[in-house]
């Protein structure tokens, strides 16, 4: 019997630390499952996101749903070899949180003041966080608690409460055994370059905080572009604009203390992706990052929009790739009330471009590591990575077109273009001859993956 229990023991702990030592990929996708788009699990990814809503897996104080659809998708997930990155939201819990709103968080009615060493600051909120646990032990290397809670349509508490339930559901997972690693919630995307702008202009930067401002809310809806600094210095003095980024400040400096991860929600130029990593590095002193929730925002009207977009999901996953994102998720759905482009169009139901783009990526990406960024003048990308041991390159130039030479140390060169029209459904390949070694590349705005092919041996 000690031997059996034993040998349980060291599986578990095998399977545990494979799940949890970035030994897999580090790219996902939003769940999905629909006639119209199909299956997630048609995607090389490693990760998925889904929600865990407190009302759904327990309906009635005790009593534990392990059947709802969430917990279907979870276990639908697991089978197909996908790790969910579960969110857990307090929603429709109306019996816990006195919450009149379904689709709202509200924080626990018994939330406490003083932090209690058996159930933290909330019972009713450790007792069901720890029946997750129990019920997927192990399954789960990372937990997202909540949904942008500086937004009023997803979380109806106070950054204090909510600060509460993460250090609940931290002991929670702790008091099962786990070691899991607690994220926060993301902030909404906007979030970020309004506290970059403003740090611009507290040092003095004014030309340069208005250049960023524009550039990165251009395609957004809920933002104009601005005309003069004085214009943007009275956009920082609006009340609303205050009390947001007051809160998300207020976050920034106390989640280090409650979360191993810092999360964060994109959808802007993705040439201004790096500026907001280095951002939260600096803010949280160098905190591991992850994007449960990253997407494309482009204007309707844009033309070569499903290049562009194309384009921009593979420059955002390689970025999240060599600046060591502990995940990249990606928000697969079309919402055009906020420029959102999805993987499919909303009405008509049409895969996009980029629903094939997102397959190649992820096929070639995903287990990619070791990401090294080469030089070859301003404006060009040119990123090369270790997938299976095989060298993978990425590049694309923002600008004009640009011939170099890259040493590939190889007789011949397998070049994949990215799906960029409606009209196709696989990559373009070419097999270009090497001479020397190093090949003749013409590199434009449209990113390439490079691959070197298998070595053939010849006979004797």
């Amino acid at each position: 019997m000690r031997t059996k229990i034993f040998l349980l023991a060291i599986i578990f702990f095998f399977s545990y630390y494979f799940l949890c030592s970035g030994e897999q990929g580090k790219l996902g996708i939003y769940y999905f499952y629909t006639p119209e788009m199909g299956d997630v699990s048609e995607f090389e990814i490693t990760y998925t996101r889904l929600v865990i809503p407190w009302g759904a897996i327990e309906p009635k104080r005790g009593v534990f749903n392990w059947n709802s659809t969430s917990a279907q998708r979870i276990e639908r997930s697991l089978e197909k070899g996908i790790i969910p990155i579960p969110v857990i939201r307090t929603v429709g819990a109306s019996w816990a949180t006195g919450g009149n709103d379904p689709s709202v968080s509200f924080p626990p009615l018994d939330l406490e003041n003083e932090f209690s060493q058996e159930y933290g600051f909330s019972k009713s909120y450790y007792l069901f966080i720890k029946a997750i646990a129990e019920h997927w032990q192990g399954k789960f290397p990372i937990i997202v608690i909540e949904n942008e809670v500086t937004a009023n349509n997803f979380w109806q508490g106070t950054m204090n409460d909510y600060l509460k339930l993460l250090k609940t559901a931290k002991k929670a997972f702790m008091d099962t055994g786990q070691n899991i690693r607690i994220a926060d919630s993301g902030l909404a995307s906007p979030i970020w370059g309004l506290l970059i702008t403003q740090q611009m202009l507290k040092n003095g930067e004014k030309k340069e905080a208005l250049e960023f401002f524009n550039a990165y809310i251009s395609e957004h809806p809920g933002f104009k572009q601005l005309s003069s600094i004085h214009e943007l210095e009275e956009f920082f003095a609006e009340t609303k604009v205050i009390e947001v980024l007051e809160e998300a400040k207020f976050l920034l400096d106390k989640l280090p203390k409650y979360v191993d991860i810092i999360n964060f929600h994109y959808y802007e130029n993705p040439l201004l992706l790096p500026t907001v990593i280095n951002y939260l590095r600096q803010r949280t002193n160098n905190m591991p990052l992850m994007s449960n929730e990253m997407g494309i925002r482009y204007w309707p009207y844009t033309p070569e929009l499903n290049r562009k977009a194309s384009g921009d999901l593979v420059k955002k996953m390689t970025f999240s790739l060599f600046y060591g994102l502990e995940a990249c998720i990606w928000f697969p759905f079309e919402n055009p009330e906020h420029n959102i482009i999805g993987l499919i169009k909303k009405y008509s139901f049409q895969k996009r471009p980029i629903y094939f783009t997102c397959k190649v990526t992820v096929s070639k990406l995903n287990e990619s590591v070791e990401g090294t960024k080469l030089n070859f003048g301003e404006d060009l990308y040119a990123f090369k990575f270790l997938n299976n041991g095989k060298p993978i390159w990425v590049i694309w130039s923002e600008r004009n077109d640009k011939t170099i030479k890259l040493n590939i140390n190889s007789s011949y060169a397998i070049i994949t273009h990215i799906i960029t029209n409606e009209d196709s459904t696989e990559p373009e390949i070419e097999i270009l001859p090497v001479s020397g070694k190093l090949l003749n590349l013409t590199a434009t705005q449209t990113p390439v993956f490079i691959e070197i092919p298998k070595q053939i041996r010849r006979r004797r």
